[in-house]
């Protein structure tokens, strides 16, 4: 009950509104609404971009030689990318609560002499996705 306060107290100081821009904070959004992510690398000659939701669960790869976004399942048709890889704007639209998690961006970069891949972790946002406000009597 004391946990179910805290978060519903928290959920107070924070405006629920139908696009949210994730800038490395908690974000509160309703079902059914969309937040919004920028991606960004000081870095060039990047190959792609993956948005990744907690630690093992991929939401997009961006391939940047032909702009080709590859959604995973649950994601298809729900996510918009705008902007050139290193400066991507991400849209998930259709929140459920399934969507909860950190969400961070990696960039991947294949060195084409010895073709090793680079990774280079981003930063991410906390996205939690409620069903309404909470309402509590005190």
């Amino acid at each position: 009950m004391e946990m179910l306060l805290h978060w519903c107290l928290l959920s107070i100081g924070f405006s629920l509104s139908t696009s949210t821009t994730a800038t490395e904070a908690i974000l509160w959004v309703k079902t059914g609404e969309k937040f919004t992510m920028k991606c960004s690398i000081t870095l060039k000659d990047q190959d792609g971009m993956y948005l990744c939701v907690g630690l093992d669960r991929e939401v997009l790869y961006y391939h940047r030689r032909d702009s080709k976004l590859t959604s995973r399942k649950g994601y298809w048709n729900r996510v918009k990318t705008e902007g050139p890889v290193d400066q991507l704007t991400i849209t998930v639209s259709n929140l459920t609560i399934e969507d909860t998690g950190v969400y961070w961006c990696a960039y991947r970069n294949v060195n084409k002499s010895t073709l090793k891949k680079r990774i280079i972790q981003g930063k991410g946002s906390t996205l939690v996705v409620v069903n309404g406000r909470c309402v509590f009597t005190l």
